[in-house]
């Protein structure tokens, strides 16, 4: 029997389709807020056709965000109610409307107003070439956040259509990533495909095996209000940063380099590490909560970016 899960979001479907314990997903773009179930079944219907298959071969499987569109009578799960304790990591979904994870910082909608909501979407549809750093309501996003999560493994996994686009800065990915996570030591995955809501209800509602999704590696990061040490060390080479309170750091990786990490915190632990160069390097954020939430908005991301500006001469050690 072929299985379909559907994951419907703020901005996009995702469609995994299961047949054999083999898995593919497709996604298109279909944003809830403008359209209806009869819109979702047409588009389900003309995909199956696609690849010859018809609606009686198929399981249907639906989950969502937030919308609660019924698919062919179906009413689709919550993703909240999907997400499970995973051993060596934490999965947090965050896009346009809404934030989950097994903690449930948020599993309602930010209420975004219908400007917002239109930009997102537009934005998504007709991005520009270039990104012009206009994102006054992207950036809307992180007004929503009142509260950080605290993470119990140092691995976290991030979905969500805010993280996979490539229209964003890293720069302002990293920063809402700080404001989103409590004090602490992360290394940060993006689910750029966002697959792993669909693994999940494929896994939580069959007894079939499914290959877990690839995660993309991003960067290392490193949250603190209080002193911090951090030792690099580099073939006999050793650099300590001096880190000002306040202030945010970016440490570039040279994928050709070896670098090891002695750090210690009270917020971040004590420990070393050889750091891995695939990811994009290390960010620390010495910022209290308190500050990152000051001022709303682009401005608090201009901060950011002039500091790390000014603090980016350590990327060749």
């Amino acid at each position: 029997m072929n299985i379909l899960s559907i994951f419907i979001a703020s901005t996009k479907v995702y469609l995994t389709l299961s047949s054999k314990q083999i898995s593919k997903t497709y996604d298109f773009s279909f944003y809830p807020s403008f359209q209806n179930a009869n819109d979702l079944e047409f588009l389900i219907t003309k995909f199956l056709e696609s690849i010859s298959l018809s609606l009686e071969e198929v399981n249907i499987l639906p989950i969502t965000t937030i919308h609660n569109l019924k698919i062919f009578t179906k009413a689709p799960r919550f993703i909240s109610e999907e997400l499970e304790t995973f051993e060596d990591f934490t999965y947090i979904y965050f896009d346009n409307l809404t934030f989950y994870s097994k903690q449930n910082i948020s599993a309602t909608s930010f209420g975004l107003s219908r400007r917002s909501d239109n930009f997102i979407s537009n934005r998504s549809v007709y991005a520009s070439g270039d990104f012009t750093g206009d994102v006054e309501e992207l950036v809307y996003l992180s007004k929503s956040i009142t509260q950080n999560l605290k993470s119990p493994h140092r691995k976290v996994v991030i979905g969500g259509d805010y993280f996979s686009s490539p229209e964003i800065p890293n720069e302002y990915k990293m920063n809402l990533l700080s404001e989103i996570l409590s004090s602490g030591f992360y290394e940060i995955f993006f689910d750029l495909k966002n697959e792993f809501p669909n693994y999940l209800n494929l896994k939580n509602s069959t007894s079939l095996e499914f290959k877990l999704p690839e995660f993309e590696k991003f960067i290392y990061l490193i949250s603190s209000e209080r002193d911090i040490q951090l030792l690099f060390k580099k073939e006999g080479i050793l650099k300590y940063l001096e880190m000002v309170k306040e202030e945010t750091y970016f440490l570039h990786f040279n994928e050709l380099e070896s670098i090891q990490l002695d750090f210690k915190g009270k917020e971040i632990s004590k420990g070393s590490l050889t750091l891995d160069p695939e990811f994009a390097g290390v960010f620390i954020d010495r910022r209290t909560f308190a500050n990152k939430k000051e001022n709303f908005g682009v401005e608090s991301f201009r901060k950011v970016l002039n500091s790390i500006d000014k603090n980016n001469d350590y990327s060749s050690l």
